[in-house]
């Protein structure tokens, strides 16, 4: 699968329909693969012309990994809005 760059960070997607086509990016949520989104969904939106992008969140599946950082304190950062 492709790989794209954003602040050296490596991130995994993969992209069906075409190119030309108006754009859906699948947007899972914290922590999440981009296979959380079905295959059948993505058919389902290229069959309506649309292109589909889905991608691996940072720190899960193929995209890079910020394991030096230490795990993130989610329940502060959701109280304080400050990881």
């Amino acid at each position: 699968m492709p790989q794209i760059t954003a602040n050296n960070l490596q991130i995994e997607y993969e992209s069906f329909g075409a190119e030309s086509a108006p754009v859906i990016l699948l947007i899972m949520g914290l922590g999440a693969q981009l296979g959380r989104w079905n295959i059948e969904l993505c058919e389902a939106l290229v069959a309506r012309a649309y292109r589909v992008i889905r991608f691996d969140n940072r720190d899960c599946g193929l995209s890079s990994k910020l394991d030096a950082a230490g795990v993130p304190d989610v329940g502060r950062a959701l109280r304080t809005g400050t990881p």
